[in-house]
C-alpha cells in the first residue's frame, strides 16, 4: 500500500525501504563478525604453534600466502625477535 501512513506519521513505502536496509546492515555484520572470529582463531593457531603451514592446513587455505595475512604478529612478538638477533 504505497503511500499509506504508519500510526507514527511516517510513509509506508520510508518504512519498507528503512526495514530492507536494517535487514542488508544484519547481514553485513553478520559476515563481518564471522570473518573476524576467523582471522582470530587463525591467528590463535598461528601464535600457539608458530607453523605457518601448520595454520594453513587448519584455515584451509590453497595457499601460505594467504595464510600470512591472518598471522598479526603483535608489537611484543616484534620486538622479541628483534632482541634475539645478534648483532
Amino acid at each position: 500500500m504505497a503511500g499509506r501512513q504508519t500510526d507514527d506519521g511516517k510513509n509506508g513505502d520510508e518504512m519498507c525501504l528503512a526495514r530492507e536496509q536494517t535487514s542488508r546492515d544484519a547481514r553485513e555484520s553478520h559476515v563481518h563478525n564471522f570473518h573476524s572470529l576467523r582471522h582470530t582463531a587463525i591467528t590463535s593457531v598461528y601464535r600457539a604453534t608458530e607453523d605457518l603451514f601448520l595454520t594453513q592446513r587448519f584455515a584451509r587455505h590453497a595457499s601460505p600466502v594467504t595464510t600470512i595475512a591472518y598471522t598479526h604478529p603483535s608489537d611484543e612478538e616484534l620486538y622479541a625477535a628483534i632482541r634475539g638477533i645478534e648483532t
